[in-house]
């Protein structure tokens, strides 16, 4: 059985009715704000983790080159040691590595 209403009871229930109007408007931009600011930051991790992946191309690009390199400059001293070369002109190139940036494979974070 529902209790019987009295006049003066309606403001006070309206009053109520607002205010929880009010504390739900203000709920819902907390959340518009919270899930705007969530986007951002993902917009923003997105952008550093291409960054950081642009860079490991890059840092993995100068290993090879530094490492093929090597491999010519122990090759030649190799020759040199062995006595190929008596009188011939060594073959050292010094150049970087011949290998695309577009082909060089990067751990994804």
């Amino acid at each position: 059985m529902v209790p019987p209403t009295f006049p003066e009871d309606v403001p006070a229930l309206q009053r109520e009715l607002e205010r929880l109007r009010a504390e739900l408007r203000e709920e819902r931009q907390g959340h518009d704000q919270m899930s705007s600011g969530f986007q951002h930051e993902r917009l923003v991790w997105k952008e550093e983790k291409e960054k950081v992946i642009q860079y490991q191309k890059q840092l993995q690009q100068s290993y090879v080159a530094m490492y093929q390199r090597n491999q010519r400059l122990e090759k030649a001293l190799q020759q040199l040691a062995r006595g190929d070369s008596a009188g011939e002109p060594l073959e050292v190139d010094l150049e970087g590595a011949d290998i695309p940036y577009e082909d060089i494979i990067a751990t994804e974070i």
